[in-house]
């Protein structure tokens, strides 16, 4: 599969199980947050390019998190032309292509699917672990389709953004080196474990600054209480009236005795 194919339809010309309109809303959606994220990043981000002798190109883009930030994941896609590549040697949207990521989505969901497929750059097997390559994906890709990666399309838009298709863009390429590339990239396992880290964080910051609104808000009740209370006005009481005397009790008759 040609990049350009997985972009267009990742589960093939053939299938049509998503429709033209379903994955022109997932490009748009896709590219509306990257928008975002790259504004966020001042239109930065970093990337390595090497070539091989045998003329593959392979690229390491460190694809920043939607929700947290500073936080960055791994791609890393590999092209290659053979002679059915149409326009092998100008456009690498024609090429064919390999990926790995260590994106959660990508190692749960689609890392077994793209290694069935073709599509997982075995160099990167190493930072994978055993189980998501040989575990299916039971819950989130039952039928085991090959769709869309929501990391692998950011790094496709930033490909995109800066030109990085066409080949003449890759004359300051480094000379690949498996073991530099490896160096670089954090294995799946650390890289989940580290997001999962942020993210307590995270949330914990977000209870820090409730709990302290919180509190504020109790604060200035209590205040606006006491304040309330300086300003009060205190009543004098009305009297109670007094109980009229009780008239002085006539002498008792004597009772005769029978």
């Amino acid at each position: 599969m040609t990049f350009e194919d997985y972009i267009l339809n990742p589960m093939g010309k053939q299938n049509a199980v998503l429709s033209a309109i379903t994955r022109e809303s997932i490009r748009t959606n896709y590219t509306y947050r990257f928008d975002n994220i790259l504004l966020r990043e001042g239109g930065k981000i970093q990337y390595y390019k090497y070539k091989t002798s045998n003329n593959e190109y392979i690229i390491h883009i460190k694809i920043p998190s939607e929700p947290v930030k500073k936080f960055y994941y791994d791609v890393v896609l590999k092209f290659s032309a053979n002679a059915d590549v149409k326009g092998a040697g100008k456009n690498l949207l024609l090429y064919n292509f390999q990926a790995f990521s260590n994106d959660p989505a990508f190692v749960y969901n689609h890392a077994y699917v793209f290694k069935k497929n073709n599509l997982f750059f075995t160099d990167m097997t190493s930072k994978m672990g055993k189980r998501p390559l040989k575990e299916e994906p039971k819950v989130k890709n039952p039928d085991k389709v090959v769709a869309y990666v929501k990391s692998i399309y950011f790094a496709y838009l930033y490909m995109k953004n800066r030109g990085l298709f066409k080949t003449i863009a890759w004359a300051d390429a480094a000379a690949y080196d498996k073991k530099t590339l490896l160096n670089n990239v954090m294995s799946c396992d650390e890289k989940i474990a580290l997001r999962e880290e942020k993210e307590k964080e995270i949330n914990h910051k977000k209870k820090i600054v409730v709990d302290d609104s919180l509190a504020n808000r109790l604060s200035r009740s209590k205040q606006l209480s006491d304040s309330d209370k300086d300003r009060l006005v205190v009543r004098t009481t009305r009297k109670v009236p007094t109980v009229k005397k009780i008239k002085a009790v006539n002498s008792t008759r004597r009772i005769k005795k029978r």
